[in-house]
């Protein structure tokens, strides 16, 4: 389990809405490593690498794998891959960059 407060987040300040910054910034407490994950929302473009390793950039919609979770700064490395196990992109993502839904079955 992770565990972390709102003063360990870089861009937290006690301010109008900062309830909602703070959630939008927390990594969800149901996301396990090894998960299967759906992006549901890219909330700004996504920087990658192509042609040093990454085939294309992520987008809404692909499924990927939850790689690692990291507590400080909190944020996700995920690993989208094709259907013969080619790694098509391995991002790390802040939980302010993206919305995903978590996969029961492939």
């Amino acid at each position: 389990m992770l565990h972390f407060s709102p003063a360990d987040l870089p861009c937290w300040t006690e301010q109008p809405g900062s309830a909602d910054l703070l959630r939008e910034q927390m990594l969800d407490p149901t996301i396990e490593l090894f998960d299967a994950v759906r992006i549901t929302e890219l909330r700004q473009p996504v920087n990658s690498d192509l042609g040093k390793g990454d085939i294309r950039k992520p987008e809404v919609g692909d499924v990927a794998w939850v790689i690692e979770i990291y507590e400080k700064p909190p944020g996700y490395e995920l690993e989208c891959s094709d259907k013969n196990g080619i790694t098509e992109w391995l991002h790390l993502f802040s939980p302010d960059e993206i919305k995903f839904e978590k996969v029961v079955k492939l």
